[in-house]
């Protein structure tokens, strides 16, 4: 434990600027962080001084899912505490997210998981690579790590694919978690809404851009050299695309590096994400609820950040937009979604 708090300090470099409610303000569905700045500068001391790498876990357990799939169960933190699980956005990987996740180790119980076909999961077949599968996952894993760590107060803390996927879960086999934070999931409107239409054409495309991607490399920092020039990642914490890079792809047989999520299955991913309920039953969620959007003003916005403004000027929600922020929000503002995050778990009484 203590090996794991001090990487986390020297890491990221959060125990001193972390910010508590002095200087965050909540209004009107937005988050404002006063000095965004030093969160940046902090972190760039740091990765400027060392290579960030991950501690090990404590713990890791396998599941095996009903067709066979095979699931890494990663635990950090502290044993006893609020659990929190995590897991990431489609072709991407939870480790990636180190920025945000690892100083949530100092409070909480931490269970960290890649979607199937992600991250440290072996291949599967991929004609199971579906959404349906994506959902009955869920519940199995949640199960799962309450079988494999025994049960705890768990908030589930998803982005973007596992977003989408906790909770249509959700909808579907009701309540596995004690609350949910979801950051960013791209939700399809209804057919007859306005936003329906710029919604899958951004699909559309994503899935024809992820069909055409690079799949090998030489080393991931080839890969991260291409995120460091694309526009809209420029927001991103120092270290962080190296970060990606890295957790994004394994080796492969001839020493080379190639996509963790082959380029066939993200891309078919984005294409069938077509399910319309869950925007029309966000108010009915068997827990609480808080979606942390990314900016609908960013000149990088994509429409996934105005149907969630849609969606709170039509419910009601617990929703939080962080200026500012693309989609990729949690390698962007890492302090201010951990902010976020502490008050819903503290507001809904979750704080072991």
């Amino acid at each position: 434990m203590m090996r794991l708090e001090a990487t986390a300090r020297l890491a990221i470099a959060t125990t001193r600027v972390e910010r508590k409610d002095s200087n965050t303000l909540f209004r009107s569905g937005t988050f404002s962080h006063q000095s965004p700045t030093r969160e940046v500068a902090a972190l760039a001391s740091v990765t400027r001084e060392k290579k960030f790498d991950l501690p090990p876990p404590v713990a890791t357990e396998v599941l095996r899912l009903k067709d066979g799939a095979s699931i890494r169960l990663r635990r950090f933190g502290r044993p006893g505490a609020t659990r929190v699980a995590l897991s990431h956005g489609n072709g991407l990987a939870i480790n990636a997210y180190a920025p945000f996740w690892l100083p949530l180790a100092e409070r909480y119980d931490l269970v960290l998981f890649d979607m199937r076909n992600h991250g440290e999961n072996p291949l599967h077949d991929e004609s199971a690579h579906r959404w349906i599968n994506f959902y009955s996952d869920i519940d199995e894993i949640a199960l799962g790590i309450a079988h494999k760590f025994g049960p705890a107060k768990t908030v589930g803390v998803f982005h973007s694919l596992s977003s989408i996927a906790a909770l249509k879960h959700a909808l579907l086999y009701g309540k596995r978690w004690d609350a949910l934070c979801v950051f960013d999931p791209p939700i399809m409107p209804p057919a007859d809404h306005p936003l329906h239409a710029p919604q899958e054409a951004d699909m559309r495309r994503r899935s024809a851009h992820a069909l055409h991607r690079i799949e090998r490399f030489e080393s991931p920092e080839q890969l991260a050299n291409q995120y460091r020039r694309h526009p809209a990642f420029q927001g991103f914490v120092p270290g962080a695309a190296s970060l990606l890079a890295r957790h994004t792809l394994r080796t492969a047989d001839d020493g080379f590096w190639t996509l963790s999520c082959p380029r066939r299955y993200e891309a078919r991913t984005f294409r069938e994400n077509a399910d319309t309920e869950i925007f029309s039953r966000l108010p009915y969620m068997p827990m609480p609820l808080r979606i942390v959007a990314s900016d609908p003003d960013s000149p990088h916005a994509i429409p996934t950040a105005a149907v969630w403004r849609a969606a709170n000027d039509t419910f009601g929600l617990d929703y939080v937009a962080l200026p500012k922020t693309t989609h990729f929000l949690q390698l962007e503002q890492p302090q201010a979604c951990r902010e976020l995050l502490y008050e819903f778990i503290l507001r809904h009484g979750l704080a072991a």
